[in-house]
């Protein structure tokens, strides 16, 4: 079990190195944010703190371009995040945040 903790583990961190070139290299801010929320759901169940940092690092680009199609993907992470972390009441508040997102993928 421990072997294959150490594989699972290992092969993760190799798919995450292209990713993170990626996210280096990327030109546009919106290939910036998804690249930065794919790094931060790749991430979660090895480092909740990084995933979290990343899941801002896109709610913040995308609040900055008033982009509501990305806040409402970062908010999604955050609060996904919150649950697994076991913050069950900060996962419920965030998808508030999407009522506008929500209205707007509904028209």
């Amino acid at each position: 079990l421990l072997l294959l903790l150490c594989h699972i583990t290992a092969w993760t961190q190799a798919n995450l190195e292209p990713q993170q070139k990626e996210f280096q290299s990327a030109i546009t801010d919106s290939v910036r944010i998804q690249t930065i929320l794919k790094l931060s759901s790749e991430r979660q169940y090895f480092d909740l703190n990084e995933a979290s940092d990343l899941a801002n690092e896109a709610l913040s680009i995308a609040n900055q371009k008033n982009w509501t199609w990305a806040q409402g993907l970062a908010y999604k992470q955050l609060s996904f995040l919150a649950s697994i972390s076991g913050d069950y009441t900060t996962a419920i508040k965030l998808p508030m945040h999407l009522t506008t997102w929500a209205m707007i993928i509904t028209i």
